[in-house]
């Protein structure tokens, strides 16, 4: 006999200029999702703001949603590429409320996160996700949806300058679809390597995508323990880098 319980996941995304916070809360039976699901977000474009209003976002987003903090099964995360100090916000603020919780994390790229958004607004199944990295380089991944939903990196998250990207021929070796995110303001470098693509500026990793993208782990009970909701930077020496 199936089992079916409903699960909560919190998802909190500050990896760059919007702050947004989901609850994605649905049906599982013998750790398989159903095909229905409920979603809440908040989100917000405030640069340098984020530490005031994560919190306040999730109070708003459980409230909204007639959810306890007591009744979460896990918090996702987007752990990055993305700027230092969003993500340094997000990651520990997950961390805090994890510990206090008991329960598990799971993180989450903000590039892929990125693409399942592009999937859900526009239905682009081959995306390149970059942000804008300063220094004139980007964060950059291309991803391929697959039949099942899944996501297959095509083009590997790196942090590189616009004409000299890491794993792509010239010209591009994957037909991509879609280009969004602040990174493209290198449009023609980058276009240059990787094909022509429709790109879209400006466009935000959101909590809900984050959230889609971690639903099947938390089903699975694929869950790290607090102290392992860590921040994924790809530049090495972020932290004594001079702003330009």
């Amino acid at each position: 006999m199936s089992c079916i319980e409903v699960k909560r996941l919190l998802a909190i995304e500050t990896s760059e200029q919007a702050c947004s916070v989901a609850l994605m809360m649905g049906a599982v039976s013998d750790s398989v999702a159903i095909d229905k699901f409920d979603m809440v977000q908040q989100l917000k474009v405030a640069p340098r703001e984020h530490a005031m209003l994560v919190l306040p976002m999730v109070e708003q987003v459980l409230a909204e949603a007639e959810c306890m903090m007591s009744q979460l099964d896990a918090i996702a995360f987007a752990r990055g590429p993305g700027a230092f100090t969003g993500l340094r916000i997000g990651a520990s603020t997950t961390q805090g409320l994890a510990l206090g919780m008991d329960v598990g994390v799971i993180p989450v790229s903000t590039l892929m996160a990125m693409a399942e958004g592009a999937w859900r607004r526009e239905t682009a199944e081959r995306v390149i996700a970059a942000l804008d990295a300063r220094m004139q380089e980007v964060y950059i991944g291309g991803f391929e949806r697959l039949s099942d939903g899944a996501w297959q990196v095509e083009l590997p998250e790196q942090v590189s300058r616009p004409d000299q990207l890491q794993g792509c021929n010239d010209g591009g070796s994957v037909s991509y679809d879609l280009g969004i995110g602040s990174g493209w303001i290198y449009e023609e470098a980058l276009q240059a390597q990787l094909g022509s693509m429709r790109v879209e500026m400006p466009w935000h990793c959101e909590a809900q995508d984050v959230a889609r993208l971690a639903w099947g782990d938390l089903c699975q009970g694929k869950l790290l323990p607090p102290e392992q909701a860590l921040p994924v930077y790809l530049r090495d020496n972020v932290a004594s880098v001079k702003k330009p």
